[in-house]
């Protein structure tokens, strides 16, 4: 029994920042503040799944 499973993965595209996490408005949305400028940015949160326990 030898299956071979398949993946399927996102792609992504775009340039990507990293950042810290600050807050969470509501449960589509976050505030983080970027490592490079230190700005704060209000950003999208696509799946919100479990976030409230690894943040």
């Amino acid at each position: 029994m030898n299956e071979e499973k398949s993946c399927n993965a996102m792609e992504l595209i775009g340039t990507f920042s990293f950042a810290r996490f600050q807050s969470r408005p509501n449960r589509f949305l976050a505030n983080v503040k970027l490592e490079n400028s230190q700005e704060s940015v209000l950003v999208h949160v696509p799946d919100p799944g479990r976030l409230k326990e690894l943040l």
